[in-house]
């Protein structure tokens, strides 16, 4: 008898378990803890990464002179580096959500951070979010909490802190509310998405996964843009994924766009052309602080030059009242374009910056009046030039070569046509002169898509005009500081972009140099 209820006994706990371990394996989550708080409820409009502690290492914040502070930025290091310290794991990626509500308005926002101890995390919130928004500690349900009036509050359990943002102040109730649901979506698979399953595979120093429609949606809903719907609707199912990484010697942003919609669309203003080298060449002088090119559809080009107002009035209208017709205008040109800025003309009387009054920077701003000098080429279609589009035309007035339209001249020159304000300088293309003495640095892959741009990081070339301005605002030593860099190139195409900084200091990493040149520039005024 004993031996037939041992049986029994042990035949119905072998089937509780095999129950439950079935039950288990059926109830076993798709995805990540992590995956499913960052998209629970479909309203996550970007997602923002950063990896804290590689990207401190990385500032040589720590390095600086900042006195008292710098004791603590020593602490507050110290407290998010070490976990057993702070109870907090803030290694690897961070991530930031981004979410709106059903009318697309900004909601909230939130990070989250695996936890070691506990016992440990209200003591680091104090410590680090404490120095912005001071909280109370306190509990709902089976989680700690973080409770304040600014509408920052956080909650957690032995797995996972979540901090959570909002401009909802006095609200604490309701956000904490938030914040331990995002705690429990952690068991609650949410949709896929493969777009942004690959992307968190990424590593980078810093990187964001933005949805493109419900992010000009949130846009035009608070009011920052005026959005044509069919935007909108060219916006569907695309993303953008920005990166910023920082190695030695040299920073890279770049910007991938994933909307094949968009791309095909009215909105897509780039044609299907690489920029010609001839064309930067053409409009680079010896004293221009920066240049850039593109290859537009002609139609764009037009669109731009109606909305770009100059001091002299609009280029386009000039252009049309001379009696050039618009329709042989548009027939001329290529698309291609670039612009130069060689010199910048200020009004202003300097006054004294102090760089610790946030007042002071607004002052600044508001102070200058900058009257920029731009070079305009524009690129020729076969067949067409300006001596066709000026047949017929009377009244023009044509001196050496140059024709002047309104303050502007025109200069044709190797199948581009060459618009400035500087009559000095046009008549030095018209006579076959060359406006730039050196050689471009400008590789074959920075010219592959329809969009080029550089630097001039050779502040000694500047005119008198721009070194007078800078020299006004800053110590010889800060503007050498400010330009801490060798080359800065701007380059892509409707998919892909990319901004690469090269920095002189090879040796350091390049957001150590950057922190450092700032952190003296400041300083040395």
């Amino acid at each position: 008898m004993k031996l037939q209820v041992a049986i029994a006994t042990t035949v119905a706990l072998a089937t509780i378990f095999l129950v439950g371990c079935n039950q288990n394996s059926g109830d076993q989550l798709l995805n990540s803890p992590e995956y499913n708080m960052l998209l629970a409820d479909n309203n996550t409009s970007a997602i923002w990464s950063v990896d804290i502690l590689e990207v401190i290492d990385k500032s040589g914040v720590q390095q600086l002179d900042l006195g008292m502070a710098g004791l603590v930025v020593d602490g507050l290091v110290q407290k998010i580096s070490d976990t057993a310290l702070g109870g907090v794991d803030f290694s690897n990626n961070s991530y930031f959500a981004i979410k709106h509500d059903e009318q697309f308005n900004f909601d909230y926002s939130f990070t989250f951070y695996p936890v070691v101890d506990r016992s440990k995390v209200y003591a680091t919130l104090k410590s680090t979010v404490g120095f912005i928004t001071s909280g109370k500690h306190g509990s709902e349900g089976q989680y700690d909490t973080y409770l304040s009036a600014s509408g920052t509050v956080a909650a957690w359990d032995d797995r996972h802190l979540v901090i959570l943002f909002s401009d909802r102040e006095n609200k604490q109730n309701e956000l904490i509310t938030l914040a331990t649901t995002v705690l429990d979506n952690r068991y609650i698979d949410a949709e896929e998405n493969e777009s942004v399953r690959k992307y968190l595979g990424s590593e980078d120093d810093f990187n964001c996964f933005i949805d493109l429609e419900k992010s000009i949606k949130m846009s035009k809903e608070m009011g920052q843009l005026s959005v044509n719907e069919n935007l909108i609707t060219a916006y569907h199912g695309g993303h953008a994924i920005g990166r910023a990484n920082f190695t030695n010697g040299e920073i890279n942003f770049t910007m991938e766009l994933n909307a094949d919609k968009l791309v095909e669309s009215q909105f897509n203003v780039f044609a299907d052309q690489s920029v010609s080298k001839e064309m930067i060449e053409f409009v680079t002088t010896d004293e221009s602080i920066n240049v850039g090119v593109a290859y537009l559809k002609v139609d764009h080009l037009i669109d731009l030059m109606k909305n770009i107002e100059f001091e002299n009035g609009n280029l386009l209208n000039s252009i049309i009242e001379s009696g050039i017709s618009i329709g042989d205008f548009e027939e001329m040109l290529s698309g291609e374009v670039g612009i130069s800025v060689v010199n910048l003309k200020s009004a202003t009387v300097p006054e004294e910056i102090d760089f610790f009054q946030e007042d002071s920077y607004y002052g600044l701003i508001e102070s200058i009046n900058i009257d920029p000098e731009l070079i305009i080429g524009l690129g020729v279609s076969d067949g067409k030039g300006l001596a066709d589009l000026l047949e017929g035309v009377p009244g023009l007035s044509n001196k050496e070569g140059v024709v002047e339209i309104s303050g502007w001249y025109l200069i044709e020159q190797s199948g581009k046509i060459m618009l400035t304000e500087n009559f000095e300088l046009a008549k030095k293309v018209a006579l076959g002169e060359q406006l730039f003495d050196g050689e471009l640095d400008v590789t074959e892959e920075e010219v592959k898509g329809p969009l080029y741009g550089n630097f001039n990081t050779n502040y000694g070339s500047y005119s008198n005009d721009v070194l007078m301005l800078l020299n006004d605002r800053l110590t010889e030593s800060g503007i050498g500081k400010l330009w801490m860099a060798e080359k800065i190139t701007l380059s892509g195409d409707p998919n892909r972009m990319n901004l690469r900084i090269v920095m002189k200091e090879k040796a350091k990493n390049s957001l150590g140099t950057f922190v450092d040149s700032m952190f003296e520039a400041i300083f040395s005024y």
